[in-house]
């Protein structure tokens, strides 16, 4: 079985909202504790989108997927994409 290599501090998350829209509050929150332990952390564009449930358009959503996994100093291999 491959394992990725360990996240470290310093390191950067990328997150993005592939599904349904995230609450503010719980977003913050969650930035926070990874800041904490020391990550980096870079938002998305859908994490701030909503389209009905969901967290902008399907196009929206796959554009920000894309968009940061094309983006090397994002995401290589001892960085996140969540």
């Amino acid at each position: 079985m491959l394992r990725p290599k360990s996240l470290k501090k310093g390191h950067r998350i990328g997150v993005v909202s592939p599904s349904y829209w995230l609450e503010k509050k719980g977003l913050r929150n969650a930035v926070t504790v990874f800041q904490k332990k020391g990550y980096e952390v870079q938002l998305g564009d859908s994490v701030y989108l909503k389209d009905d449930p969901f967290a902008g358009t399907p196009q929206q959503r796959a554009n920000d997927i894309n968009q940061m996994r094309s983006e090397e100093h994002t995401l290589n291999s001892s960085h996140a994409l969540i």
